[in-house]
């Protein structure tokens, strides 16, 4: 995996590009014990663990069969989809497509879904189902040239989506939520293809709204990360810490995070503190005591 990339979640991961040179077209997250490979098209070239595009008619195509595990193990009625990027200039003045699933032509009947960057520095997705459809936009100037950005977008058919833009470079997050429902990845596209990166697809083969820049990875899950339900387990964040009664786990979480200690029966994992360390604080009990006995022993003679 990329070296930009933490996961937390990698047994819900079921596809990952992230470009690196020992695999770099390859999909490395198999949580659905699958690979989904892709090709850099029309230019597009990989070096340095990224995706590079000149915004000129290249793009990434990650293919499958119609129909086939491949394409349909993405069919998610709850899933997270993240893009980290970099984007070098803006192309023209319609939307630059970061990541594309569907056919924009066939929106209405098969569904369509794209994560893009406006001229205005926002992040605009667009998630179409033919039944459902939602369209959610960030705040204008929330990106700029050469800034390094991240996009983490889960929905859930039965609860809603959660679009949060990260801008990695000013410190700047943005969340916007929405309770619409039924909304799934279950979309169709004629000419098998799973996911393009870097470009929209408009119709079968046809693609234009392309992005210029660097993408470091993209990652899809098959559940929503964002709003995941705490586990019961409380995992402690630092060595040596003290873990008291409120004690929150959520800002470095190593088990999904989430989860406080209280009044109840609560599961508690200090960090690090294992087998060895118990040996350790063991026998730094036993000295401690036996300095204590020599303590007595010389206070009893010298009384």
């Amino acid at each position: 995996m990329a070296d930009n990339f933490n996961d937390p979640f990698a047994t819900n991961l079921v596809g990952l590009w992230d470009f690196l040179n020992g695999n770099p077209n390859g999909d490395t997250g198999t949580a659905d014990n699958l690979t989904q490979d892709g090709t850099p098209e029309g230019g597009a070239n990989i070096s340095g663990g990224r995706l590079h595009l000149d915004g000129h008619g290249d793009y990434f195509d990650v293919d499958g069969d119609h129909g086939g595990p491949e394409e349909s193990v993405f069919d998610l009625s709850e899933g997270t989809i993240s893009v980290q990027f970099t984007q070098e200039e803006h192309v023209g003045s319609s939307n630059d497509t970061l990541v594309n699933r569907g056919e924009y032509k066939d929106r209405d009947d098969e569904g369509w879904f794209a994560i893009q960057v406006t001229k205005y520095g926002q992040i605009e997705l667009f998630h179409n189902t033919g039944d459902e459809h939602i369209k959610l936009k960030t705040a204008k100037d929330l990106l700029s040239p050469h800034d390094n950005v991240k996009v983490t977008y889960s929905w859930d058919e039965t609860t809603g989506v959660t679009l949060t833009v990260e801008n990695l470079t000013t410190g700047v997050t943005e969340t916007v939520t929405s309770d619409q429902t039924g909304l799934t990845l279950d979309i169709g596209d004629n000419d098998d293809e799973i996911f393009t990166f870097g470009a929209r697809e408009k119709d079968d083969g046809d693609y234009d709204q392309f992005f210029k820049g660097s993408i470091d990875y993209v990652a899809v899950y098959d559940r929503d990360i964002q709003n995941a339900l705490p586990d019961g387990v409380v995992d402690g964040e630092e060595f040596g810490e003290v873990m008291g009664l409120g004690y929150d786990d959520s800002n470095a979480p190593t088990n999904q995070g989430g989860d406080k200690i209280t009044n109840d029966a609560d599961i508690i994992l200090g960090k690090g503190f294992g087998c060895g360390q118990l040996r350790v604080a063991a026998n730094v009990l036993a000295v401690l005591c036996q300095a204590a006995d020599r303590l007595k022993h010389f206070a009893r003679c010298n009384w």
